[in-house]
C-alpha cells in the first residue's frame, strides 16, 4: 500500500491525486492489454476505487494461470 494509515487528510488528497494522474498517464501510453489491466487494477486499488467485480475477475485470472515451475 502506498499510503500510511496515519496520513493526514491533506497529504492523503495529494497522494490520491498523484495516483489518479498515474492512471491517466497509463491510459495514454502503449502497454500490452494484460499488463495495462493489472497496473490499472493495482492503481485503482490504491485509492479504493476497485469494484468487487474487478477484484473477482483479477482473482480468477491469477488462479487460472499455472504456477511457475520450481527449478
Amino acid at each position: 500500500m502506498i499510503l500510511k494509515p496515519t496520513t493526514t487528510d491533506t497529504k492523503l488528497e495529494g497522494e490520491v491525486t498523484k495516483v489518479r494522474q498515474a492512471i491517466a498517464r497509463i491510459k495514454q501510453i502503449y502497454l500490452p492489454e494484460d499488463l495495462r489491466r493489472r497496473v490499472l487494477y493495482d492503481l485503482n486499488a490504491q485509492i479504493a476505487n476497485t469494484t468487487t467485480r474487478q477484484f473477482i475477475q483479477e482473482v480468477r485470472q491469477v488462479v487460472a494461470k499455472p504456477a511457475l515451475p520450481i527449478k
